[in-house]
């Protein structure tokens, strides 16, 4: 799992640094809580509902958050 999170992490940090793709910060820590989520409703699939609940509800959480980056993003395009 250790290793998931840090192949995501670096291809979150690799799309922040491409001059095409650039995230803000919601949007990475939106990403973050999203992958964390996910590693945490796994861990629960081996027997604990409530952390797969909490996993799922993180999930939401991160893909809210980073849908509110996109639209600082899509603001911020439009401004220019």
């Amino acid at each position: 799992m250790r290793t998931l999170l840090c192949s995501h992490r670096m291809a979150i940090q690799a799309r922040a640094h491409t001059g095409s793709s650039t995230m803000n910060k919601d949007q990475i820590n939106g990403k973050l809580q999203d992958i964390g989520g996910k590693i945490q409703e796994q861990v629960g699939k081996t027997g604990s509902i409530e952390q797969q609940t909490k996993g799922l509800a993180n999930q939401v959480e991160g893909k809210s958050q980073e849908k509110v980056g996109d639209a600082k993003e899509i603001v911020k395009d439009a401004s220019k």
